[in-house]
Formats: C-alpha cells, sequence, structure tokens
C-alpha cells in the first residue's frame, strides 16, 4: 500500500485545524476544502483522493500527530490570541535591575512578518488564512508528479504555518503547527515499514577550508560567493540523490521531501521507512561521486541509524545516527589520490581534469564556482531543470547528476523549470507547471558602474571580515530533539529564520549593505561577511535578532589588509571567533580587534556604539591648528587607555585563575600590575589636566567612568582586589568594556576611515 494518501491527510489535517479558527467549523471540514481544491492536482500525483478523504476522520492521522510530539497532544481550540511558545530556548531580559531567563513566544504570524519584525510580529487568522488560502489556490491549478506536488504543498505549509500554534489549548501552543505537519508526516511514510524507520544524517566535510582556499584576490569574491551557493547546491543534492535513488531500487515513491527534516548549514537529517538494505550501496556511490566529482575538495559523510519503531525516543534514534557518523568521519573514510599535474589558479590544489575560464585555469569545484559566482551578483532564477539550458543570462549548473539552471534577474528563463528555488518568498501560480520550494539566499553582491561583481580592492586598502556562530547550539539542538521530531524541526526553522531568511531580508531592504557588504556564507548557525564598517552593522543587526529568540552569537573580525591571503585571514578570524566564544557562551561577544597585547571582546551593543562612532564627525578632527592639536592629543590619550586596558586585562587574567597556582606569586604579580597601572592613570590625568583647553571635544566624547575626575573611583575596588578575597571582576569588565570601546572605535575609524581618505587623496 502506498503512503501517499496518508501523507497527504495528516498535512491536510494540519492545515484544515489552523484554518477553522478563521473560517469557522472543525479541522476535517476545512481539511476537506482543500482536498477538493486539490483533487485534479492529486491524481496526476498518483494520489487516490477517496482514501485520503477517508483518512481525515480516522484515527491514524491523530497516531502520527502524537507520534511527532511523542505523547498525546491537546486537539482543543481555545484561545485563538495564543502565541506559539518555543520551550527549548530562553532569552536573557534585565528586570528589576537584574538579569532573568524569559520565555520566547512568537506570533501568531505568517513565516515572512517574523522574518521581517521578529518576536513581535503579529498576524490575525483571518491573514494568516488568507495566504494559505491563496497558496492552495495555486497549488490546485498546477499538475505535478507527486515530488513536485509535495515539495511545494511542504513549502505552503513553511511559508504560512511555521509560527502558528498547532492548538490553543493544554500546551498545544508549544508546538508549530508546520512542524507537526511535516514531523507527522515523516512518520506517516513509515506506514509502507509498519512503523519502522531510521535516521540519515548527511554531513559535507570541509565547507570552511575550501570557502578559504583563494590563492588571488582578483575575482575572489565571485569565488567566495560561487563556493558558498555550491555548497547549499550540493547539500540539496545529496537529499535528492538519496531520496531518489533509493526510489528507484525499491521502484516506487517510497521516500520523498517530507522525509527531509533538516536541510541547511551543510548538514542534511532525513527519517525514511526502515529500507535499510537498500541503503548501503545508495550511500557508497554518493559518497564516492561527491569525492571524484569535485576531487576530494570537499567529502560527504552520510551515516544512518539502525531500525527504531515511532513510539521510541527519537533522540535515542539521533544520537545513534550522529555517533555513526563520527565513526565514518573520523575513523572510516577513503582518501583520493590526485595524480594531476595542473595546479588551480583560484584554490592551488592539484587537478585532473582543467578547465580554462577567463584566461584561468581551474579545477571543476572552482570552475562551477565562477559559473555560479557570475550570476549571484543580482540572481534572478535558481531551479531544477530536466532538460539541457543553453540560454544567455543563464547558467547550467550539473552537481551529482542532478541539473539546475541560475539566470540573472531580469532574464526569463524559456525552459520548464522542474522545482523553482523561489528566492526569499514562494510563487506559486498556474503559469509556469513546477513544483516550488522555499529558498532563502542573498541574492545581490556589490557591483562596479559596469554592473561587474566588485572585487576585495574596490572596499578600498582595508576590508572588515567577520565570522559568527551561535553559542550552545549543540545543547539546544539535543534538547529539542528530546522533545520529539516537531520541536527538533521548529529548532532547525528558528535558525533558517535568523540566518537565511532575516539575513537575506536585511540585506536586500538595505542599500549601504548592497554596494559595501559581501555576504559570503550564511546557513545553520554561522555567518560569514566581508566588507567595509557597514559590516559590522549587518553584523549588530544579525546578532540582536538572534538574541530576540533566546540564540546568542559569537563573533570574531579582523580588519585587515585586502591584499592579505585569504585563507590567512580565515585563519585568524577563525581564532578570534573562538576566544570569544570562551569568553562566555551565555552572551552575545564579539572579538573586535587586539591592542597587540590583549583582546578587544565587547558586547553586541558596545559594537554597534563602535560603529556610530565611525559613521560620525568628530570635533577632535576639525580643519586647522586647533583641530591639529586635538587630533594629536586624541591619539595620545588613546596610547594611555590602550596601556590601561591591557594591564587591566592582565590583571583580569590573573584574577580569573587564581586557584591552582602559587598565592604569593600571583600577589607578588597582581600587585607589580596595580602599580604599572597607577602610573598609567596618573600620566592619563596629567595629560588631560595639562591640555583642559583642547581636550572639551575628546571629554564628550569619553564615557564618565573615564573623566579624569572619575578614574579613580572606578579604579579604586580593582586596586583594593586581592587574589584571595572576592574578585571584583563585575567592576573590572565594565571599565574594560568603558576602555574597549574607546580604543576600539578610534583605532577603527583612523583605520578604515581616515587612512582610507588620506590614502585615496
Amino acid at each position: 500500500m502506498s503512503a501517499k494518501p496518508l501523507i497527504t491527510s495528516v498535512i491536510l489535517y494540519v492545515m484544515g485545524k489552523v484554518r477553522s479558527r478563521a473560517r469557522g467549523g472543525d479541522a476535517i471540514g476545512n481539511a476537506m476544502h482543500y482536498l477538493n481544491l486539490l483533487r485534479s492536482q492529486l491524481q496526476v500525483a498518483g494520489v487516490n483522493v477517496d482514501q485520503v478523504s477517508g483518512l481525515l476522520g480516522s484515527q491514524d492521522v491523530l497516531k502520527y500527530i502524537n507520534a511527532a510530539v511523542g505523547k498525546p497532544i491537546d486537539q482543543g481550540e481555545c484561545d485563538a490570541g495564543k502565541p506559539l511558545r518555543i520551550p527549548f530556548v530562553k532569552r536573557r531580559e534585565m528586570r528589576n535591575g537584574g538579569e532573568v531567563d524569559v520565555e520566547v513566544n512568537v506570533g501568531p504570524a505568517l513565516l515572512m512578518s517574523v522574518v521581517t519584525k521578529g518576536t513581535g510580529a503579529k498576524d490575525s487568522y483571518d491573514a494568516i488564512v488568507g495566504e494559505l488560502d491563496r497558496y492552495m489556490e495555486g497549488l490546485g491549478g498546477l499538475r505535478l508528479d507527486w515530488e513536485g506536488f509535495i515539495t511545494t504543498l511542504l513549502s505552503i505549509a513553511k511559508l504560512t504555518l511555521t509560527y502558528v500554534p498547532y492548538s490553543t489549548c493544554g500546551d498545544g501552543n508549544s508546538y508549530s503547527a508546520y512542524a507537526i505537519a511535516h514531523a507527522a508526516a515523516a512518520y506517516a511514510s513509515t506506514a509502507v515499514t509498519n512503523g519502522k524507520y531510521a535516521l540519515v544524517v548527511v554531513d559535507i566535510v570541509g565547507i570552511q577550508d575550501i570557502i578559504s582556499r583563494i590563492n588571488r584576490t582578483e575575482k575572489a569574491m565571485r569565488q567566495l560567493k560561487g563556493r558558498s551557493i555550491l555548497i547549499n547546491l550540493l547539500q540539496h543534492a545529496v537529499a535528492v540523490r538519496l531520496m531518489r535513488d533509493v526510489n528507484r531500487r525499491l521502484g516506487s515513491d517510497v521516500l520523498s521531501p517530507v522525509n527531509i527534516l533538516v536541510n541547511t548549514g551543510g548538514e542534511v537529517v532525513m527519517l525514511i521507512p526502515a529500507v535499510n538494505k537498500e541503503l548501503a550501496n545508495v550511500i557508497e556511490t554518493i559518497e564516492d561521486e561527491v569525492l571524484r566529482e569535485f576531487e576530494g575538495r570537499v567529502r560527504v559523510v552520510v551515516a544512518h541509524s539502525k531500525e527504531h519503531d515511532i513510539s521510541e525516543n527519537f533522540n535515542t534514534a539521533l544520537e545513534e545516527a550522529y555517533e555513526e557518523h563520527d565513526n565514518k568521519r573520523y575513523g572510516r573514510w577513503r582518501r583520493l589520490v590526485i595524480n594531476g599535474k595542473n595546479l588551480c589558479d583560484m584554490c592551488h590544489m592539484p587537478t585532473e581534469r582543467t578547465i580554462q575560464v577567463d584566461n584561468q585555469v581551474l579545477c571543476p569545484f572552482c570552475a562551477l564556482a565562477n559559473s555560479i559566482g557570475t550570476v549571484s551578483r543580482r540572481l534572478g532564477l535558481l531551479a531544477e531543470v530536466q532538460g539541457p539550458v543553453n540560454q544567455p543570462g543563464c547558467e547550467p549548473l550539473s552537481v551529482l547528476g542532478v541539473n539546475y539552471v541560475a539566470c540573472l534577474d531580469g532574464v526569463k528563463y524559456r525552459g520548464i523549470p522542474y522545482i523553482v528555488y523561489d528566492l526569499n518568498g514562494l510563487d506559486v501560480t498556474k503559469q509556469v507547471n513546477a513544483g516550488h520550494t522555499l529558498f532563502f539566499l542573498n541574492t545581490r553582491m556589490p557591483t562596479d558602474v559596469t554592473d561587474e561583481l566588485k572585487s576585495f580592492e574596490d572596499l578600498g586598502n582595508f576590508a572588515v571580515t567577520v565570522k559568527s556562530d551561535a553559542n550552545r547550539m549543540g545543547e539546544v539542538k539535543k534538547k529539542a530533539s528530546m522533545q520529539g521530531v516537531a520541536q527538533y524541526i521548529l529548532y532547525s526553522q528558528l535558525l533558517t529564520t535568523i540566518f537565511d531568511a532575516y539575513g537575506s531580508i536585511l540585506y536586500m531592504n538595505n542599500p549601504r549593505y548592497g554596494e559595501n557588504v559581501f555576504v559570503v556564507y550564511s546557513g545553520g548557525d554561522d555567518l560569514v561577511i566581508v566588507g567595509n564598517h557597514y559590516a559590522l552593522d549587518y553584523l549588530v543587526n544579525i546578532v540582536k535578532r538572534a538574541n530576540e529568540f533566546g540564540v546568542n552569537v559569537a563573533s570574531g573580525v579582523m580588519v585587515h589588509d585586502v591584499k592579505l591571503p585569504i585563507y590567512l585571514v580565515w585563519r585568524d578570524t577563525e581564532d578570534r571567533l573562538n576566544e570569544a566564544k570562551g569568553m562566555g557562551k551565555d552572551k552575545s561577544l564579539v572579538y573586535l580587534l587586539n591592542t597587540g597585547e590583549s583582546p578587544v571582546i565587547l558586547s553586541v551593543d558596545s559594537v554597534r556604539e563602535v560603529y556610530n562612532y565611525i559613521e560620525q564627525r568628530h570635533a577632535w578632527l576639525s580643519e586647522g591648528e586647533e583641530g591639529e592639536s586635538s587630533r594629536v592629543l586624541m591619539y595620545k590619550v588613546v596610547i594611555h587607555l590602550t596601556n590601561m586596558y591591557d594591564l587591566l586585562w592582565r590583571i583580569r587574567s590573573l584574577l580569573s585563575s587564581g586557584k591552582g597556582e602559587d598565592i604569593n606569586k600571583l600577589k607578588q604579580s597582581l600587585n607589580e600590575l596595580k602599580r604599572s597601572l597607577t602610573r598609567e592613570v596618573i600620566n592619563y590625568v596629567y595629560l588631560m589636566n595639562r591640555n583642559r583647553s583642547n581636550a572639551q571635544g575628546i571629554l564628550r566624547e569619553l564615557p564618565r567612568s573615564l573623566h579624569p575626575d572619575n578614574i579613580a573611583n572606578a579604579l579604586a575596588p580593582i586596586l583594593r582586589s586581592q587574589v584571595n578575597g572576592e574578585k571584583p571582576l563585575n567592576a573590572l569588565d565594565r571599565l574594560l568594556g568603558d576602555l574597549g570601546v574607546v580604543v576600539a572605535r578610534v583605532n577603527l575609524y583612523r583605520q578604515l576611515i581616515e587612512k582610507q581618505r588620506s590614502e585615496a587623496t
């Protein structure tokens, strides 16, 4: 028996349940409304409409919905105004003078409302159901096969129901309607194996290494962006190949897109019917093809769990699949030997198959990335196709035998796509008879007056590179997975909302970013951007949005010469990211710069202060002799403040590492640092007091704690501190923060604005 009717009925039931809040009636009656809309489309897709109708009122639907959350769930409707609770994350807020953990509530709202407005988004059920009805009517006008149909149906559910509660009684609002529909449909697919399933984990290995391995800065941005999109396509192609190859071996549509739970950030997780005997050969073939097609530049590791029953704990199967993944990734893997005599001009690695592109000798991986990067400056269409592509403005792309086309914005593709990857929104109309999947991607890159993609050198002499990574996501993922498949899917959608979707919409809606910031990679919980100082503003906005959802993000920033090799920048920025993580994962910290002796690690709010400072014109930069005197004085002041910062950082290190050390040596070192700090403060106060006439503009820009009259009081608790006494780390961290902001904003202003201007003239 085919599971298609059961899968369809589960999704339509959840949609009908939400529709009843706006249209009245019950879940089954409203689901029948959608079934009637889709009747002709379902027949083309090979779905028995009468069976779907019969299943809608059966206990089978509720059986799989309960399995999706790991327990019976309240089906009632009590308060339609209830938001969606996200129980596996908390955000920290200041209340009554202290920090407290606050529950994250969202909606009810459409996905795009949440993307643009954050946790404060709220839509009426009339608006939500109106969108759902519109998309379902569009789907009803198409004539797609099963894969195209179910891909589109899931995308509609994702766009409209991700931030809508499944029910509004009991704890029913702790579960996303979309997440339950998707999870229950995946479990329903296991009806063909009597409720037995396996989890498959796919990991793209070597992403960071290959993205950064660029031997030249010329056309580097085209390569960086092209490689980023190529990695996204590769993970999609692996999931598609797994699904289609298994189906081909079984001779029926046993697997479909409902089985793909997670597909982002170089990672794919699938819940599939227990057909493990067919998996081994399929997995080996795909892993081998990736290795050979890209000559070992990236590697795919595919692992699966043992057979499990849908009544068992989902997290157990997930941990089992990841354990097998780790065994394969770090234990059992093959090395591919490349016998090529040529080196690729871009990645500088040996290649057996050279491709001539624009007077460059490229390997297959870099050639494909170049093709993608060429259209990425203003991408208009990305789609899977089944026929050849030969059209100006459109690039044919083949990844693991899956054929794609990427077209420039404004170029109308003359063929008929199979699956359209709708960029940052869904467009389901009968004008194009194709499946649709929601695909968030930054479709613009900075271009010059000739519409060519800008290079590093166009940023000036200095660039800002940022790498970010969400904190404790392994813990959050585990917490979500222990609450069932539905919460695991919602966890994935949460990250997609922040990094993929909001990142793209933020970029597209802000012209400043479009001219000055390159979004190199944004997926899963990672972000890599390059630009001028606007990159800091983009970073702050992304992190603040993540904080709304209870997600803290660590970031490493490096301001560097644009001609510095990219792999060196990547490595150093990664080191800074890791050091920011080490300072505390319960807050969002940014390693902004290094004084030469100490890291300047600031809160994201302080980074916004630094960015705002860089954007402004300052009194100490006025013209003429008076301005020159103020400028010289500011630079002298910053030298003293930097020395104070370095000494305080060393004191902090001693106060933080007192355990297990020789207490007398620690006291001696601490006292020496305090004496040096006192001398530095005296010199600083003397300098400011002696130059009062030129210091007024500077004083207005300093935090009150750093004014000559106040700094002694700010330092008092630190100077009184003892290794074996109460550690005044809070007072020290506040002063470090104030000093760090001043040091960072003046140094970055000089590097990113003043030097750029002087060298341009």
